[in-house]
């Protein structure tokens, strides 16, 4: 099922939703710790609100 743009944040929402900077997602991305769900043609990272609400459960384990 392809999701509708609403159902996706960009970069500063899922920080501010997970309570970590923007550079703390781009550095997560670049040690393989996720991925966003989509970008869109002007590279701009959007994630879902599951993978954001994800990330919430797994917590500490992903800033190990």
């Amino acid at each position: 099922m392809i999701k509708r743009e609403a159902e996706y944040l960009h970069i500063a929402d899922a920080a501010k939703k997970l309570g970590v900077s923007t550079d703390t997602l781009r550095r997560w991305e670049r040690e393989g710790k996720i991925l966003p769900d989509r970008r869109t043609m002007g590279g701009w990272r959007l994630y879902s609100l599951e993978t954001v609400e994800g990330i919430k459960k797994l917590g500490g384990a992903i800033r190990g």
